[in-house]
Order: structure tokens, then sequence, then C-alpha cells
């Protein structure tokens, strides 16, 4: 788990609490279920009328991401890139075609693809290029959806506060 991003929210939320005690409030005020569920689901729902159910999903695994980031082994992946290389140097391109899986991802084993098929560098550089702005646009529609359920909630959070005096 990320450590900054966890002491952000428990910072957030502490403050949220410290605010309210300092002001006199009680804290089960601010458990407030129903302003809660105006709030949230308020917030999703709004969201979703402009979004698909694929940038959602996308949304929810990139939120995961930001608590539990992926971590990347780039020695190993340097090491399999160098024995790749050294194979291709000794061999040929053509003996590459079993080692196929070693890199992992979808990127880097259709790039290897081509390279073995004897793809033109320029077609190869416009071709990922394509695949990495794809990949790129895909995940900034689904931080768009979470920032709108951040625009959202401001608002959604003022009528449930007013509902429910």
């Amino acid at each position: 788990m990320d450590l900054v991003t966890l002491a952000g929210l428990l910072i957030a939320f502490s403050s949220v609490f410290l605010a309210n005690w300092l002001g006199g409030g009680e804290i089960v005020l601010l458990l407030n279920l129903p302003s809660a569920i105006i709030v949230i689901v308020g917030s999703i729902g709004a969201t979703l009328i402009q979004s698909s159910i694929q940038e959602a999903i996308r949304a929810c695994a990139l939120l995961k991401w930001s608590l539990f980031p992926p971590v990347f082994d780039f020695n190993s992946s340097r090491a399999a890139i160098n024995s790749l290389a050294h194979k291709a140097r000794r061999l040929s391109l053509l003996a590459l075609e079993s080692d196929i899986e070693v890199l992992g991802s979808n990127f880097s084993n259709r790039a290897l693809q081509m390279v073995i098929d004897g793809a033109d560098p320029e077609l190869l550089e416009g071709r990922l290029n394509d695949d990495a702005t794809r990949i790129y646009n895909k995940r900034m529609k689904s931080i768009t959806f979470i920032e709108s359920i951040g625009g959202y909630a401001p608002t959604l959070g003022i009528m449930g506060s007013l509902f429910l005096v």
C-alpha cells in the first residue's frame, strides 16, 4: 500500500473530525448515513449518466492502483531484454518466437512479435505509438470519471445537508 496515500486520507479525515470537535460539534453528527448516501451514490449516479459502465469499471481498477500501486521489476525486465538481444545475435530474430511471453505484457509481446515478423522500424514505431496513445486515452477516460465524481460530490453534499436539516 502506498503510505503517502494512506497518510493523506488519515490527515484529511482527522482534520474534519478535529474541526468538528473544536467547533463544539458531536462526532455522531458527521456520521449521517442518509447524507452520505445522497453524496456518494448521487455522485456516482450523476457520473454514470455521462459515461459508460466500462469507464466505471476501469476507474475502480485505477482507484485500486492508487492504494496498491503495481510494482515493476525493472531489473528482471532489463535482464530478459538483454537475454533476448544476446539470443537474437547468436541465433536470429526468428529464434525469439518461443520467448515472446517472457516479457509479460501485451504491449511488449506485440512489439517483439512485430520485430520477429520483420516489421519496418518506422511502421513498428507508429503502431506502438498508436497502442501507447490508445492505452493512455483509455486511462484518461477513467481518470475523468473519477474527477467527475469529485465535481458532483460538493454540490450533492450541500443538497444532502439541506434536505436533512
